[in-house]
């Protein structure tokens, strides 16, 4: 009998391996709606750096965080994976 397999983005020792996603629709879309890192890091009750370092991979969004930007950028569910986990290439 084999051993459970790895879900994706984990080493197959159990520990997690850093997996880097690309926010630029992301961006874009804030762009689009008028949004600026300053609107938005207030309106979802986070700083500006918080946001910033999120954007940029330096740490991952709160699925709360990811369900208000949804709320505030107009990103229907079925779109979510393409703004936060698409992966970095």
């Amino acid at each position: 009998m084999h051993g459970p397999v790895p879900s994706p983005g984990r080493e197959r020792r159990g520990h997690m391996a850093k997996i880097l996603f690309d926010h630029s629709k992301l961006k874009g879309r804030a762009r689009e709606k008028g949004e600026t890192v300053q609107t938005l890091s207030s309106k979802i009750g986070i700083s500006m750096k918080s946001l910033s370092n999120k954007w940029n991979g330096k740490f991952c969004f709160s699925d709360v965080e990811i369900y208000a930007l949804c709320v505030i950028l107009d990103i229907a569910s079925d779109e979510v994976s393409a703004y936060f986990f698409a992966p970095k290439v």
